[in-house]
């Protein structure tokens, strides 16, 4: 025992020296070692997810398919609005213009940030469960807070009504791809 501790004292004590002797017919090598460290350089990249382009003939471009599903998820979600007893829409015109302004600022955001085919994708699957008879959340966080997921039933929750905020959400000066808290149920989720 007192041996080996004195050994490793010297051992710990001189690890050069020993290294020197082990190579000393190849010096270079121990200074190729001793510079290695310097000579590596290494700088990680930030990169854009990158998504599926979602694009037919028929329905054209992502950022296409998106403004035409948005409108017309739009349109049926007012004509819904406070339906009086004669099956007609009851939202005045302000209110309709307050929510299309509101659509048409979102719209551009996603566009131009190019997220497009994220939030086609997520309406894609969330409108697939829903078909299915797999219980889907209302939409929570953030992301309650997009009109356009709302006009795509990925959300059911109206952000003008409840007065949420897109840009809490997404925004431009975002980094990171946003994402929507969405709840499915526990015994349908595998599917």
């Amino acid at each position: 025992d007192k041996n080996r501790h004195s050994y490793s004292d010297q051992h710990y004590l001189k690890p050069d020296q020993e290294m020197k002797d082990l190579f000393s017919d190849l010096p270079q090598a121990l200074e190729n070692n001793f510079n290695l460290s310097f000579r590596c350089n290494f700088r990680p990249l930030t990169s854009k997810p990158i998504l599926p382009n979602i694009s037919s003939v028929k329905e054209g471009d992502a950022d296409t398919k998106l403004r035409k599903d948005s409108i017309n998820g739009l349109n049926k979600k007012l004509k819904d609005f406070n339906v009086n007893e004669n099956g007609e829409s009851n939202i005045n015109a302000h209110l309709s213009q307050e929510y299309e302004k509101r659509l048409e600022h979102e719209l551009k955001i996603i566009t131009e940030m190019k997220y497009s085919s994220y939030f086609l994708i997520v309406a894609d699957y969330i409108n697939w469960a829903k078909k299915n008879d797999i219980p889907v959340g209302p939409g929570r966080g953030s992301g309650a807070g997009s009109l356009v997921a709302w006009c795509l039933n990925i959300t059911d929750v109206d952000p003008l009504k409840f007065n949420l905020i897109f840009e809490r959400f997404l925004n431009p000066s975002r980094i990171s791809l946003p994402d929507f808290d969405i709840d499915f149920c526990e015994e349908k989720r595998d599917l």
